[in-house]
């Protein structure tokens, strides 16, 4: 039971920490790219890419199946570029606070077998 919780608390925190991904997306883009107009096309265009990509081969229901390695793999990929961008825009606490809830929240939903869209 209490496992069982744990597990559902570690996938809410999941979902979360995607919305604070793409967020950060926005955020990076929109400080690193120069001009009043391509900073706005930038900051919601890179997140938007980043939903379609993470729709279509990492969230749970995804029309390309992946396997729990792949996905975990692709998941760091991705949050890696969006605490890198973080950085790079001038965010460091922000990007330090992402990675390391990302990091804990990826080993728990491992070592608890509850990791989403992992086929049971």
């Amino acid at each position: 039971m209490a496992s069982s919780l744990i597990a559902s608390a570690a996938q809410a925190l999941k979902f979360v920490l995607e919305l604070a991904m793409l967020a950060a997306y926005a955020i990076a883009f929109f400080r690193l790219i120069p001009g009043p107009l391509l900073s706005w096309v930038a900051a919601i265009g890179a997140p938007i890419l980043v939903g379609v990509v993470w729709g279509l081969l990492i969230a749970p229901r995804a029309p390309v199946s992946l396997g729990v390695p792949a996905r975990v793999v692709l998941t760091a990929v991705i949050f890696a570029g969006a605490i890198t961008a973080l950085a790079l825009a001038g965010r460091p606490v922000a990007a330090v606070v992402l990675a390391v809830a990302y990091v804990v929240d990826e080993v728990a939903l491992i070592a608890l077998r509850a990791y989403p869209g992992a086929r049971a």
